[in-house]
């Protein structure tokens, strides 16, 4: 198991490149895409370079999935069973709360980097790969929408502790369609949010 302390060290310095690395990558984007519109041979398009900080992480990113999940893949596909012991290492590592904002213990990562990330994880094992990101389905809510105080207490909890999170979106009828959700928040006459609907799990 990593050493609490170089993990958050680790995952400290990943987010802090992280952060520095983002508008670096979108800036240079601009000056190439504009740089290509007065070259005479435009039908290349843009390019984006991954930075060093991109490439570290990747090649970090790669070797967990090539030491941690491809040997176990198999196993896991035999057995049915949830892959905590890799979760543990991947939560160790950040990958569970990518990208839940720095200032509440995550990686703070876009969606790039996570894209980079997950193609990563995904070449080892799809199936381990989505229980390591599916923190993910449940932190966005919050992460857009939720409370300062909610975003502390949730989040918080999700950085500190080893949990998986979980949100409610299957219903009778419509399965895990999205689309054809029919469960609403409304307020009564009160001010108060009333949810009706109905909800199931499998």
């Amino acid at each position: 198991m990593m050493n609490p302390v170089l993990s958050l060290a680790l995952r400290s310095s990943l987010a802090t490149a992280l952060k520095q690395t983002l508008p670096k990558a979108t800036s240079v984007s601009v000056q190439n895409a504009r740089q290509l519109s007065t070259e005479t041979n435009a039908s290349k398009g843009p390019w984006f370079d991954l930075s060093d900080e991109q490439k570290s992480m990747l090649d970090m990113t790669e070797k967990f999935a090539r030491e941690e999940i491809l040997p176990r893949a198999a196993e896991y596909d035999k057995s049915m069973d949830y892959p905590q012991d890799i979760f543990e290492k991947s939560w160790d590592l950040g990958f569970a709360n990518s990208t839940v904002p720095v200032k509440y213990g995550g990686l703070g990562m876009g969606m790039v980097d996570r894209c980079l990330t997950g193609e990563k994880l995904n070449y080892a094992c799809s199936g381990i790969a989505t229980a390591i990101g599916s923190n993910g389905l449940a932190q966005s809510p919050l992460i857009l929408f939720g409370t300062e105080e909610q975003k502390k207490e949730f989040l918080g909890r999700c950085t500190s502790e080893k949990i998986q999170v979980a949100y409610a979106v299957t219903e009778p009828g419509t399965g895990s369609d999205v689309a054809g959700i029919t469960t609403k928040a409304e307020k009564n006459a009160d001010g108060d949010w009333v949810l009706n609907g109905q909800k199931v799990s499998f």
